[in-house]
């Protein structure tokens, strides 16, 4: 349904075009409503060839199972429900230019786009990990390579990454495992997480042919690679080796193929739904202190000898509801006293809102400073749904946003602020 539905916003007109007349509404229209119809044949093809893809990885037949795998991956219908999916809009799109890009799109053929690439600054401030944004033709065999995953494997329980789950959800899982009488959690964070899977052990994990693998999932040898540096910037050591380990972060699969990976070696360690992973990132529910250290002792060990790693822990420790943790955007806590499990941004939210505020102040003019501040607070504050802020949290969030700015603005600020009453950043 989602190529069916991106058909119109493809192929529509561009909102700086001339206002046309009524035949050419209506000759649009005719065409419009034709292509859509082609894309749901297409998708329906699509999704028969799944379906038999995972008939026979239930049926558990070696031969049917490479058989529908090959199909779903030459399929026509396959690629162009896949490239609507993956390309944006741009002058001259098509619905001849469509079908002509899916007929050249080959699983087993590097489509020969480059790959734009960046290094991006951690959330702790402490180091970087390579960034990608790749080209339609590369997205689109990500894509289905991506659906033929899905098909074979199924959604990995675990994994709080893919569609209808994200940290909100995460987070209310917290909750409702602190209501089910878990009060320790084991909070882990694997260092170079995507860096450090070694390409070889895809193949036996996934089920993939090894040359889709490296076409659709990975970056080969022969790609290449366009750094992009922001004025004043320079590329960190080994730019180019780093963006070509692992699996890429950017690629439209690589977050599913981590939960394929970690998934079923943390669920043979204990229950799946006390087990919570986004990305990197892991929490797993203990119902005591010493249950949970034998978890954090079991999961050191477990990753550190997964056939697809190693991997490191940069944390792995022990925390008590009662105390309060951090776990993705938000601190959970368990009031002693009323016994109400209370959430709020995280330490690192707070701290990339400082440097915002900073970035701000010192950068932007006064006028649009002030205005671009207020905004950006109003915005901040609506993306944590699950914090049921007070009166008294806005106003110590406000005069924190006032404190930067005093501490950060250059002189030009100090009549503005002099005269601004505290907590005045509307």
């Amino acid at each position: 349904m989602s190529a069916i539905h991106r058909v119109r916003h493809l192929l529509g007109p561009d909102s700086t075009e001339e206002t046309r007349t009524f035949e050419e509404i209506q000759t649009f229209e005719k065409e419009i409503r034709k292509f859509e119809k082609e894309i749901r044949m297409f998708a329906e093809k699509h999704e028969a060839n799944l379906k038999r893809l995972a008939k026979a990885v239930e049926d558990g037949n070696p031969r049917k199972i490479r058989g529908a795998v090959d199909t779903a991956l030459k399929s026509h219908a396959g690629k162009v429900v896949c490239l609507v999916r993956s390309v944006e809009k741009g002058p001259g799109m098509t619905r001849e230019w469509i079908l002509e890009e899916a007929e050249r799109l080959s699983a087993y053929e590097d489509p020969g786009e480059p790959v734009r690439a960046w290094a991006k600054p951690k959330s702790s401030g402490q180091g970087w990990r390579p960034m990608c944004k790749f080209g339609p033709a590369r997205t689109a065999l990500q894509t289905l390579a991506g659906d033929i995953l899905a098909a074979m494997h199924g959604v990995e329980p675990t994994n709080y990454l893919s569609k209808g789950r994200g940290a909100d959800i995460a987070s209310d899982r917290i909750n409702s495992l602190v209501e089910e009488g878990f009060t320790h959690f084991v909070l882990a964070d694997i260092e170079n997480c995507f860096r450090s899977v070694q390409h070889g052990s895809l193949k036996h994990r996934l089920g993939l042919p090894q040359k889709v693998i490296t076409t659709c999932l990975l970056i080969g040898p022969e790609v290449e690679i366009l750094p992009y540096t922001p004025t004043g910037t320079t590329l960190p050591d080994a730019f180019d080796g780093a963006v070509r380990q692992g699996v890429p972060q950017g690629s439209r699969c690589s977050n599913l193929v981590m939960s394929l990976l970690l998934g079923p070696e943390l669920r043979a360690m204990t229950s799946g739904d006390r087990i919570i992973v986004h990305g990197d990132d892991i929490a797993i529910a203990a119902h005591d202190e010493e249950g949970a250290k034998a978890l954090q002792t079991a999961l050191d060990g477990i990753l550190k000898h997964h056939p697809a790693g190693p991997f490191r822990l940069k944390r792995c420790e022990v925390a008590n509801i009662f105390d309060g943790f951090d776990f993705l955007k938000y601190r959970h806590r368990r009031d002693p006293f009323t016994g109400a499990i209370k959430r709020r941004p995280a330490a690192v939210c707070y701290y990339r809102y400082e440097r915002r505020v900073i970035a701000t102040v010192q950068t932007r003019s006064v006028a649009n400073a002030v205005k671009d501040i207020g905004a950006y607070r109003r915005n901040w504050m609506g993306a944590f749904p699950r914090w049921e802020w007070n009166p008294l949290s806005k106003q110590l969030l406000a005069n924190r946003m006032e404190e930067l700015v005093r501490q950060e603005a250059p002189a030009k600020w100090a009549r503005l602020l002099r005269g601004r009453r505290p907590g005045g950043w509307k």
